[in-house]
C-alpha cells in the first residue's frame, strides 16, 4: 500500500511540475480503466474466442500509451518555454471524450447485442497534432534557411 501511495504522490508531483490537471489525468486513466473492463464484457458478448491475452496485453499497452500523449505536449511546452496549457487541455477533453464514447459503445453492444458504429477520435487527435508538429517544424526549418 506504501508503494500505491508513493507512486500516487510521484504522479502528483510529476502532474503539478508539467501544468497537468491531476483530476483531468485521473479521470482520463479511471475512463481507461472503464474502457478495458468494458471491451472484454462486448468481447465476451460477441466472440469470446477472440479473447486473447496476448490482444488484451496489446490493448492495455495501447490505452495506457494514450496517458503519454498530453504528457508529451506538456514536455514539450516546458522545454520550448511555451504556454500550451490549453493545448494540454484540449488534448484531454478529447481523449477523456473519445474514452467515454468508447465505454458507451461497448456496454450498449454487451447488453443489446448491436454493433454501434466505431469513432476513431484518437486517430484524428493525433494527426492533428502530428500535422500542427510538422507545420511548425517546416516553419521553423524555412526561417533558418532564410535567416
Amino acid at each position: 500500500m506504501d508503494k500505491i501511495k508513493s507512486l500516487t504522490y510521484a504522479i502528483a508531483i510529476w502532474l503539478t511540475y508539467l501544468g497537468v490537471s491531476q483530476e483531468q489525468f485521473y479521470i482520463l486513466f479511471t475512463f481507461i480503466i472503464l474502457d478495458i473492463i468494458t471491451g472484454i464484457a462486448k468481447q465476451i458478448r460477441l466472440d469470446i474466442s477472440n479473447l486473447r491475452s496476448h490482444i488484451l496485453t496489446t490493448w492495455l499497452l495501447a490505452k495506457l500509451l494514450l496517458m503519454l500523449v498530453p504528457m508529451m505536449i506538456a514536455l514539450t511546452g516546458k522545454g520550448l518555454w511555451y504556454e500550451i496549457g490549453i493545448g494540454i487541455a484540449w488534448t484531454f477533453n478529447v481523449l477523456i471524450l473519445s474514452e467515454f464514447y468508447s465505454c458507451l459503445s461497448n456496454v450498449s453492444v454487451a447488453v443489446t447485442w448491436k454493433k454501434v458504429k466505431e469513432f476513431d477520435a484518437i486517430s484524428i487527435v493525433l494527426s492533428f497534432i502530428l500535422n500542427k508538429i510538422r507545420t511548425a517544424l517546416e516553419k521553423l526549418i524555412t526561417d533558418k534557411k532564410n535567416d
